[in-house]
């Protein structure tokens, strides 16, 4: 038996509401090390409301070790080698040898699933007991899936003997891990919004306590906070991302929060205000058009751009002549910067390196005439040691 295409896991609350699971591939599952791995929160009572902690609204509680309804559903698209007369099985590896298996139940095709309390009664590797009394555990099982038509629940077999060789691994982890969020070690502790066209970008900083299972962060809207999307952001730290599909001239009030495999989040960061605007209201509104289509939206290096115009250019008749020139010509061109991306980089990475040489102009300064101080002094050294 083989999985088509890549299988897909569901989680399922107690009132059978399913919940989007991250799962990966390292291969097509056919051995313990080609396993697909499924991450699934767990719900614990050593720490309640562990749902307030998933970052999409749910409906119902995570699945815990006493429901019968909440639990794992797959989606698998499988060939089965002519084994339509045969029940499809879940098992679990038990007592951590990878000869032994134990089956937990037969799985229907159409819908295959299986609940928590099955899965923590197989007598398998899983350990709801620890994951019972813990905020801050992960618990890693092997499932297999399969096809046979002797086996029942409780029974035993070799995964890798015929004629139980013919199924998929699923390596699971179950956590409950919330406590670093719960106490705030794992935070956004800095978010900058500014606005573009349809969109807004967030500049993010925070810390994050342990990067094992991180994967990205999410965004969140409004007193309620709404979740608006998802970002692949892995495990870091600091960095930016762009909240796409916004209304330009609407207000919003956005907030970031870490997440990790389990969907579970960090808690939401303090909300930035942001509203988009169309790009020829943010041309018009900041006079700086190379720059501004550059960008295309608000940032640091206009607003230094600007400062320079006014406190210096404006303030002198050559300098006035210059940004009249300016305003006269750029206009032209700034349709063609913006919907060009080649040309956006180009004025991005000059801008840069135009701020950068004159906001650090005396330091740039200072370090060439050290450098060509040392040339000197090295060059006179040598000639008269020589």
């Amino acid at each position: 038996m083989s999985d088509t295409s890549d299988p897909v896991a569901y989680g399922r609350t107690t009132t059978s509401s399913n919940f989007s699971l991250t799962m990966t591939s390292s291969g097509d599952g056919k051995s313990k090390t080609a396993a697909y791995k499924l991450y699934v929160p767990y719900e614990s009572s050593a720490a309640l409301n562990q749902e307030l902690f998933y970052y999409k609204t749910i409906s119902g509680d995570l699945p815990d070790k006493d429901t019968t309804v909440g639990g794992l559903q797959f989606e698998l698209d499988l060939d089965d080698d002519d084994d339509s007369d045969q029940e499809l099985l879940v098992a679990m590896r038990k007592d951590n040898d990878d000869s032994t298996y134990i089956v937990v139940g037969s799985i229907s095709e159409s819908t295959p699933f299986v609940s928590m309390k099955d899965l923590c009664d197989s007598g398998g590797d899983i350990d709801c007991a620890a994951l019972e009394a813990s905020d801050n555990l992960v618990d890693d099982v092997y499932l297999y899936i399969f096809y046979d038509d002797g086996l029942s629940a409780g029974g035993t077999f070799n995964p890798e003997t015929s004629p139980y060789d013919n199924g998929i691994y699923v390596y699971t982890y179950f956590s409950t891990a919330v406590e670093d969020y719960n106490t705030g070690a794992t935070s956004i502790t800095s978010l900058i919004g500014s606005r573009g066209d349809g969109s807004a970008y967030l500049e993010y900083s925070g810390s994050i306590d342990s990067t094992t299972y991180s994967n990205g962060s999410a965004v969140y809207e409004g007193v309620s906070d709404t979740f608006l999307d998802e970002y692949e952001t892995g495990s870091d730290e600091s960095g930016e991302i762009q909240v796409k599909n916004l209304t330009n001239g609407t207000t919003y009030s956005l907030g970031l929060a870490f997440k990790d495999k389990f969907g579970f989040r960090s808690n939401i960061s303090t909300k930035v205000s942001v509203t988009p605007e169309e790009i020829e209201a943010l041309l018009e509104e900041k006079a700086c058009y190379f720059v501004t289509a550059g960008f295309q939206r608000d940032h640091y290096v206009l607003d230094y751009f600007r400062s320079i115009r006014d406190r210096y250019l404006l303030k002198s008749s050559f300098g006035r002549s210059i940004v009249n020139i300016y305003y006269a010509t750029a206009p032209k061109y700034t349709s063609f910067i913006y919907e060009n991306k080649v040309m956006s980089f180009i004025v991005r990475a000059v801008s840069y390196g135009v701020y950068g040489l004159l906001k650090y102009f005396y330091w740039v300064l200072s370090l060439t005439v050290l450098t060509f101080l040392a040339i000197r002094i090295s060059r006179v050294w040598r000639r008269e040691f020589s």
